[in-house]
């Protein structure tokens, strides 16, 4: 027997494939089409997303997540083979609502749950609208069906692939830090400030005191030149219930703005309890607006984004709070953290 597995009541069946057949046919056959012809065809959609494109694309998104080690050569090829799939089915869809027949099929639902991953992770905004429109009209249809949201809660589709990049954007032989820095960024064009970002943070980071080291940084901060935010996602009803997916989460969004960091310093993670948690945190960043990286990030549409005001008191325990407590079960915001971490 492999994971994963469902103890049924005529026994145990083991692989997803076999269990999705079991419950469509137990509670809703019409998910297995209507005659054996469109039967056929769902089984042959699930295999090709099984055999195909779910082998290649771990290649891809195991190493965004540090699940395998990235190999660059293994990395492209993978991705070239993922375009060439992803292509058929676009190809199949045209003029088609879903995969088999003029109704959702098992085939739909199982091929969803296959490419959400890969719309959310490296399918990007620019693959999509150009040689993926058919897939992508599918793929929204059923994202923001009701059962979808039910289910998975929002989907977010990416603009631009998540690290590693995956088409070779970084040579493996070039040093990643001198790509990073020399990359143009409008947040360097600001007049220079008095306040040392860097320094701060490995004062602040490093110190066994960091209540006097924040007071510190309550009176050197340039409020010309740097500014502090409350961020908050503004998740629906049926999300951030389970932990592993809130911090799934949390960690998608702070894997977009890694070239941010040289601007930046938070502390940002999940708060709360089972069945309700809370992605939020306070952070500080070059400039008195929300900059481009914030903006251009997937999330930024479900997000809630407050300035803070160092002369309000209520504000300053925010800071005070998210930035000093950060051990699990210690109170911040009305919220027990979690999992949290700096961000710097």
């Amino acid at each position: 027997m492999t994971i994963p597995y469902l103890q049924s009541e005529e026994g145990v069946i083991s692989q997803s494939k076999a269990i999705g057949i079991y419950i469509a046919e137990k509670y809703n056959p019409e998910l297995l089409g209507k005659n054996l012809i469109e039967k056929s065809l769902i089984f042959q959609w699930i295999d090709f997303v099984t055999l195909y494109i779910n082998e290649c694309s771990k290649a891809i998104i195991n190493p965004i997540f540090g699940w395998s080690n990235l190999n660059n050569e293994n990395n492209k090829k993978s991705f070239d083979k993922l375009k060439e799939y992803l292509i058929i089915l676009d190809n199949h869809l045209k003029g088609k609502k879903y995969f088999v027949g003029n109704k959702l099929s098992l085939a739909d639902i199982i091929i969803f749950r296959f490419l959400r991953l890969i719309m959310s992770t490296v399918c990007d905004e620019k693959m999509r609208n150009s040689y993926l429109k058919n897939l992508t009209k599918w793929f929204r249809n059923i994202m923001e069906s009701e059962e979808a949201l039910n289910v998975y809660g929002r989907t977010i589709l990416c603009k631009t692939p998540l690290k590693p990049f995956i088409e070779n954007e970084i040579d493996e032989n070039e040093n990643k830090d001198k790509y990073l820095n020399n990359k143009k960024n409008p947040l360097d064009n600001l007049p220079q400030s008095d306040f040392d970002l860097k320094e701060f943070k490995n004062i602040f980071i490093n110190s066994n005191d960091k209540e006097e080291e924040l007071e510190s940084f309550y009176e050197e901060l340039d409020e010309e030149g740097y500014s502090l935010w409350y961020m908050e996602y503004d998740n629906l009803p049926n999300e951030c219930k389970v932990l592993y997916k809130s911090c799934n989460f949390k960690n998608f969004f702070l894997q977009k703005l890694e070239n941010f960091r040289k601007y930046s310093f938070a502390v940002f993670g999940v708060y709360g309890k089972k069945d309700n948690y809370k992605i939020k945190g306070v952070w500080l960043w070059k400039g008195k607006n929300i900059p481009d990286e914030i903006k251009e990030n997937d999330n930024y549409d479900y997000l809630i984004i407050k300035k803070l005001i160092l002369e309000k008191p209520k504000d300053r325990k925010l800071i005070h709070d998210f930035w000093i407590k950060i051990k699990k079960g210690e109170v911040v915001d009305g919220t027990k953290v979690v999992e949290t971490g700096y961000f710097y």
